[in-house]
């Protein structure tokens, strides 16, 4: 089993370049009605080190190439915190965007115990060559598509910027363009309307964190 140079290319791309692209966005879209980078300074998101360590960790499991069981899970778990995280952000527009994207990839990661990835998509894309698709082997959390469950939810949208993304995905990288839109316009509720209280969830986690003691 092998891979192509243009899946190699692919493992880092596919989460850097598009969150890039979302990100710039995101900015220019704020910056253009009106928004204000001060704004930006003033924000705490709630438990935003969860949010920072998950995205972290998923980044490290990239560079070192971590893949099998021990990579699902991660992603599992990382993908499980940033989901709660988006939770008690509601308040911040477009935050109920990201939480919807990132539950979609979990839900087709968790029932499958990796993302499936569409071979034809991969050619699409230009990741590989038509006759490479069965002799290639991916890294990380994803695995070829072959009878998977709700594998329209999986890896099937090639970019011709040469990546394939979930619609999971790409719901999320709107959702990320959403959010900073309404954080540089202050399109932000006060704490006590979010729906769901992050200090009550701080509250118990410590609880239960003590109890582990």
């Amino acid at each position: 089993m092998r891979r192509s140079r243009g899946w190699q290319r692919y493992d880092l791309g596919m989460v850097i370049a598009p969150t890039l692209l979302a990100l710039v966005a995101g900015v220019a879209l704020g910056l253009g009605l009106g928004g204000s980078v001060d704004r930006v300074r003033r924000l705490r998101p709630d438990l935003w080190q969860i949010g920072a360590a998950a995205l972290a960790l998923q980044l490290l499991s990239q560079l070192l190439g971590i893949s099998g069981g021990v990579s699902v899970a991660l992603d599992l778990v990382t993908r499980a915190a940033l989901i709660g995280v988006a939770l008690v952000n509601l308040r911040i527009g477009g935050m109920v965007v990201i939480a919807s994207g990132l539950a979609l990839d979990f839900i087709v990661t968790l029932v499958n115990w990796g993302m499936p990835t569409s071979r034809s998509a991969l050619v699409s894309a230009g990741l590989i060559d038509e006759g490479e698709a069965g002799t290639i082997t991916l890294r990380g959390a994803r695995h070829l598509a072959d009878g998977d469950r709700l594998r329209f939810l999986g890896e099937v949208i090639p970019l011709p910027t040469g990546q394939v993304v979930s619609i999971g995905d790409i719901v999320t990288l709107v959702g990320v363009v959403l959010v900073i839109m309404a954080v540089l316009r202050g399109r932000i509720l006060p704490r006590d309307a979010s729906p769901i209280n992050a200090e009550a969830v701080s509250q118990r986690l410590a609880r239960v964190g003590g109890r582990g003691d």
